[in-house]
């Protein structure tokens, strides 16, 4: 038993410790493929029946590119699960729509960008703002938990002032 080194107990714990850590680390942690991520279907259906609908639209903005409709989503059912804030919905339909959403913040959350249309870019008063169901709440997104049923906007203006918000 030349150049074999002897192995101790202390080595063995070691090591025994560290491969039940993996073990853990890797049957605890939701692994998905890009697919899985994605797969947060519209439709899906929650527990008790509950939904909203939320559009996604810019029409405040002349020629807007995305289409002549000035929506970049157009009213789309999502599921409400409990405790769903609006911002929540909000990304999780970013995320199933493969949207960039740019934002700060939580739960006083700032939608600062959605996809690549930013704050300022139309004016020092443009930005985004949302609605529920017609009226522009007073909290943040992240903030306003939606009851099943309702209707949230999320619009791009190029004046909140005249929108009746604080740049939301």
């Amino acid at each position: 038993m030349h150049g074999l080194t002897k192995i101790s107990k202390k080595d063995i714990i070691a090591a025994v410790i560290i491969i039940a850590a993996l073990a853990v680390l890797i049957l605890t942690t939701d692994i998905q493929t890009p697919e899985e991520f994605y797969s947060l279907h519209p439709d899906s259906v929650a527990e008790d029946g509950s939904f909203v609908t939320l559009t996604v639209e810019c029409k405040d903005i002349e020629n807007y590119e995305e289409n002549s409709l000035g929506s970049i989503v157009p009213k789309t059912k999502f599921v409400l699960n409990e405790g769903e804030s609006v911002f929540d919905i909000m990304e999780k339909a970013m995320r199933f729509e493969r949207i960039e959403l740019d934002y700060s913040g939580s739960p006083n959350i700032y939608i600062k960008g959605i996809d690549g249309l930013y704050e300022f870019d139309h004016g020092p008063a443009s930005g985004w703002q949302y609605s529920v169901n017609g009226e522009i709440p007073e909290k943040s997104c992240g903030e306003f938990f939606p009851n099943s049923g309702d209707d949230i906007v999320f619009f791009y203006t190029c004046d909140y002032t005249k929108t009746g918000g604080a740049g939301e």
